[in-house]
């Protein structure tokens, strides 16, 4: 054992000694028997307490001697790294001498290029403003020259109008008078085959009597003969005598004629000569001014739809004719123009594009910087006149722009949402459109003010996505998040009906060209068509794999397109709701279609037009023999 532990032990059993002691103690009443074994605890508890205060100080040197074994590398370290601070901080201050060095050579040759460049800003500055005052000036006299040109248009048709109203007047005077002189050479041209014709059938009657006679036989065959020739001259005397007069109304006619000839070409020389002045004094401006609204909602007529009978049962006969890869986004709305020559798109990358159907080409870009900036264009729709565009997005606005100069002539505020819808009115007077703010607004273009604003949908879902009108004007479709289709009385404002049946948002709507019919597609992959008249579903059509973001009725209303989340187009029979064709070529989802058609001779063709998220529109074609 080792002395700590006698130490401990015999601690123990005097202080046990000591709690004896004190019983006996305080038995005994003799104090001797506490005090003892107490002494002897407490010099023993002393004694341990040096120990342990000696193994304490033990331990500690040891502690420390295994700390400075430690420390002493780490202060070698430190010493180190105290030279190298030292070595690197004597070459920092060189090279902060050598860049204050540098810095100083910069700054003079700094200093006088900042002056010549404070010089340069001046120079632009004075130049810019004086590039603006040309402008300014250019652009006054482009204005006062382009008035000026049209005014000497308007002078120069006039005066062809005058033209050729004496050249009507003078026509006019000419054809009656020889309307009947040649109704009189006809009346005596008539008489005159009436009374030679019966003579010349007699005389060859005779002639062909004679000629039967034997001449040698009958020696009054010559006498016949001289008879015969006298009368025949006798006749064409009297025949000469009855064109005499026929000679002279050809005569006056044509001393007629003659007249008016030279008269006709000094009209045609002076209207020359004043075409020649008119080249010679002006030129037309390269852009004419854009028009006011007023100007282009007046311009042009609403040609009637001629629609050609194309039936689209050979799924073979569809092809796609034109890729076109003008945009950088995705395509999120198509038009086309009613006379089927151009078409529209609108795209993610802020800009419209007009393109020419049947080549594919790219005619003009409107919302570019030179136009007026736009941001995403989420929905398009060309005017009936074909002379203006109508544009929403997610600026909340509605841009009117003009066709023919791609400049923008109007601007309609007053949803607080984006605009995700459009359609004109039929007539071309007013634009309904669709916004997430959940209402449908009613505009009048002339005025450019709101005519009524239409609400109903429910307020807990995001908003409108889709609007159409019925081809009579008179009602007009919505569909919205809240899954449900209304029907609104234009002329009232109110909601006439309201169509239940679909399990997802109404991503898009159509009406059939005779109005009987209503197509809606919707999120859950699903097509519907309603009557119109009743508000019934008729049949629902399934075969996408994906939500319906796009439809489209044929111009003849037999083929429904359809295009989807899963990048195809499908074409459906509207009359037995079977799948004609299936079309693939993008490969993102289909969120427009637009239908056209074309008539070449006896070749007719139907043009299907489509946008999608891959950024490109495609050009469909379907060629058939008309019938007619």
């Amino acid at each position: 054992m080792t002395r700590r532990y006698w130490l401990d032990l015999v601690e123990y059993i005097f202080l046990g000694g000591s709690v004896l002691g004190t019983v006996a103690a305080a038995a005994t009443q003799q104090v001797l028997y506490a005090a003892v074994p107490l002494t002897i605890t407490v010099g023993l508890n002393m004694d341990n307490r040096q120990r342990i205060h000696r193994l304490y100080q033990q331990q500690g040197n040891n502690s420390i001697t295994n700390l400075k074994r430690l420390v002493d590398p780490l202060e070698d370290q430190l010493n180190q790294l105290e030279e190298s601070l030292s070595e690197v901080k004597a070459r920092s201050q060189d090279n902060v001498q050598s860049q204050k060095e540098s810095l100083a050579q910069v700054y003079k040759l700094v200093n006088p290029m900042k002056a010549q460049v404070d010089q340069l800003k001046t120079q632009c500055d004075t130049l810019d403003d004086q590039t603006q005052k040309q402008l300014r000036e250019l652009k006054e006299a482009q204005q006062q020259t382009s008035e000026v040109a049209f005014q000497q248009i308007d002078q120069f048709f006039a005066r062809i109008k005058e033209h050729l109203g004496q050249l009507e007047a003078l026509a006019s005077q000419v054809s009656p008078q020889t309307q009947a002189k040649l109704e009189e050479l006809q009346q005596s041209i008539s008489q005159i085959k009436q009374f030679v014709n019966p003579i010349e059938g007699k005389i060859q009657e005779l002639e062909h009597r004679i000629q039967t006679l034997n001449p040698s036989s009958d020696p009054q065959n010559g006498q016949i003969q001289d008879l015969l020739n006298q009368y025949r001259d006798s006749l064409n005397a009297e025949t000469q005598a009855l064109l005499n007069p026929l000679q002279d109304q050809l005569n006056q006619l044509r001393g007629i004629v003659e007249e008016v000839n030279p008269k006709t070409e000094q009209q045609l020389a002076e209207m020359r000569a004043t075409l020649e002045e008119f080249a010679s004094q002006t030129a037309l401006p390269a852009n004419r001014p854009a028009s006011s609204l007023q100007n282009v909602l007046e311009a042009g007529e609403i040609v009637p739809l001629e629609v050609i009978d194309i039936e689209t049962i050979d799924p073979s006969r569809w092809h796609c004719i034109h890729l076109l890869t003008g945009h950088s986004k995705g395509v999120n709305s198509l038009s086309v123009a009613r006379s089927g020559q151009t078409f529209a798109s609108g795209s993610d990358d802020n800009t419209i594009k007009l393109w020419q159907l049947s080549t594919g080409q790219e005619i003009r870009t409107l919302g570019h910087k030179g136009t007026g900036g736009l941001v995403s264009v989420k929905t398009i729709a060309i005017s009936p006149n074909g002379q203006f565009l109508a544009s929403g997005g997610d600026d909340k606005t509605i841009k009117l722009w003009q066709l023919s100069t791609g400049q923008p002539i109007a601007s309609l505020n007053g949803h607080s949402g984006s605009v995700k819808s459009l359609v004109f009115s039929p007539d071309g007077k007013y634009l309904m459109s669709g916004s997430d703010d959940k209402s449908i607004k009613v505009w009048e273009l002339q005025s450019s003010v709101v005519k009524r604003t239409l609400t109903g949908h429910s307020d807990w879902f995001t908003g409108v996505k889709s609007v159409a009108i019925r081809p009579d004007g008179k009602t007009l479709a919505s569909g919205s998040d809240d899954k449900t289709i209304k029907l609104w009385d234009l002329e009232s404002g109110k909601n006439v009906q309201t169509l239940r049946g679909h399990h997802g948002t109404i991503n898009a709507l159509a009406f059939s060209p005779d109005g009987k019919q209503l197509a809606s597609g919707s999120d859950d992959n699903t097509i519907t068509l309603w009557d119109v008249t009743t508000g019934r579903g008729i049949t629902s059509l399934s075969g996408h794999s994906g939500s319906v973001y796009a439809i489209a009725y044929s111009p003849n209303g037999r083929t429904l397109a359809s295009g989807s989340w899963d990048s195809t187009i499908k074409l459906w029979d509207t009359s037995t709701g079977h799948l004609l064709n299936t079309l693939h070529g993008h490969s993102a989802a289909v969120v427009s279609v637009a239908f056209s058609q074309e008539q070449h001779g006896s070749e007719a063709s139907l043009r299907l037009v489509s946008g999608s998220s891959d950024d490109t529109v495609r050009v469909w074609s379907y060629e058939s023999l008309s019938d007619g």
